[in-house]
C-alpha cells in the first residue's frame, strides 16, 4: 500500500476520531473530556482499519485547566 493509498484508509478512522489524518506511522489526537466515549464511538472503525490505540497521556491545558488526552493511534499496516 502506497502513501496515497494508506491515506485513503487512514482518512475516515482519523475523521471519526475527530481528528485530522496524518502521514506516516502514527497518528496524535488532542481530545476533550469525553474523549473514553468517543474512543468507544470509534471502536468498529479502529477494527475496520489497521490503526490501533498504543498509548494515551492525559494532560491539563496550561492556561485554561482543561482536560485534554492525547490519543496515539499507529498504523499497523505500516510496521507499527
Amino acid at each position: 500500500m502506497d502513501k496515497s493509498e494508506s491515506q485513503g484508509v487512514l482518512a475516515p478512522i482519523a475523521i471519526t476520531m475527530g481528528c485530522p489524518a496524518g502521514i506516516g506511522p502514527e497518528i496524535i489526537c488532542m481530545k476533550g473530556p469525553r474523549w473514553q466515549q468517543e474512543l468507544a464511538a470509534a471502536a468498529d472503525a479502529l477494527q475496520a482499519g489497521s490503526l490501533a490505540l498504543v498509548r494515551t497521556e492525559l494532560l491539563r491545558l496550561p492556561f485554561s485547566g482543561a482536560e485534554r488526552a492525547l490519543l496515539v493511534l499507529k498504523d499497523l499496516a505500516k510496521g507499527g
